[in-house]
């Protein structure tokens, strides 16, 4: 989660110097947008399905109502409230820190790099980790990381300094309890191990292997994806097969179900995303 935060933020900075502020909200409006509306349409089908066959309910609780599904999905789809799946209590919290580290990243494009620094560090990522909107602030430390890799610090890739930040970045994530200082290590202990890809030839060529870049290009999908999947293998797999099997083997089992349909479901997901137009549904729906 935090990693996911400091990757938006670097890349809403990076836009920061492509187009205007107003152009970015839109386009990640439309984005959310996009995705949310596929996504919250196939809970609202499972849902349906599941009242059809019978089934007591969902990994998320009660059955809803057509009506509560109708309302449900409008407000989630166009405002990221999470009334029908839980999980996607951070859709706004991601709109609110790409927005933020946007904005940051604008301010500071034609200011010295101590004084942008300040001004992130400071007014930015302070504000929001004391307000408890923790994730906005690891998206502005995403956003930090942007400016000191656009930087391009000599002292930045120093061998030394590159194993020192791997080194010590793990040790941030040792601390499991839940506290918003907790989630800040975490994006800073992100920050650290992104910084020193970023300036790592040999890293660079790791993670830019085809496949390991295809499957960071679905992250998002596969965040979305994955509480469906879980619904639909609790109910057609854990639940008949709970006493006929030991519990290891089928928690084992639905560990492997959930991991490849997922992906699966996640491919698909980014297929249908990159072909479906949003626009044209609207247009077509007015008409």
């Amino acid at each position: 989660m935090a990693f996911f935060c400091v990757f938006l933020g670097y890349f809403a900075a990076g836009s920061a110097y492509r187009q205007s502020t107003a152009q970015y909200v839109i386009k990640r409006y439309r984005r959310f947008f996009q995705y949310l509306a596929l996504a919250n349409a196939a809970f609202v089908i499972i849902n349906i399905i599941m009242r059809q066959l019978g089934l007591p309910g969902t990994i998320f609780g009660p059955q809803f109502s057509l009506w509560e599904l109708l309302t449900s999905y409008a407000s989630d789809t166009a405002f990221f409230t999470y009334r029908l799946v839980p999980t996607y209590w951070c859709m706004f919290d991601f709109f609110i820190g790409s927005i933020a580290a946007f904005i940051f990243a604008e301010v500071c494009r034609d200011k010295p790099l101590k004084i942008s620094l300040l001004i992130f560090s400071l007014a930015g990522l302070m504000f929001f980790y004391a307000s408890g909107q923790v994730w906005v602030a690891d998206c502005l430390l995403g956003g930090l990381l942007f400016l000191l890799v656009r930087a391009d610090l000599a002292m930045g890739k120093h061998p030394l300094l590159l194993i020192a930040l791997l080194a010590c970045a793990p040790r941030f994530y040792r601390d499991f309890s839940e506290s918003y200082a907790t989630y800040l290590f975490y994006g800073l202990s992100s920050a650290m191990f992104l910084y020193a890809v970023f300036n790592s030839v040999p890293l660079q060529r790791l993670l830019s292997w085809k496949w390991s870049a295809y499957l960071g290009s679905i992250t998002f999908e596969l965040y979305l994806v994955h509480p469906l999947i879980m619904q639909l293998v609790s109910a057609a797999f854990i639940r008949p097969f709970r006493g006929l099997l030991p519990e290891g083997q089928v928690f084992i089992l639905a560990l492997l179900m959930n991991a490849a349909l997922c992906l699966a479901a996640a491919l698909a997901f980014h297929r249908v995303v990159k072909r479906v137009n949003v626009d044209k549904l609207c247009l077509m729906a007015g008409h």
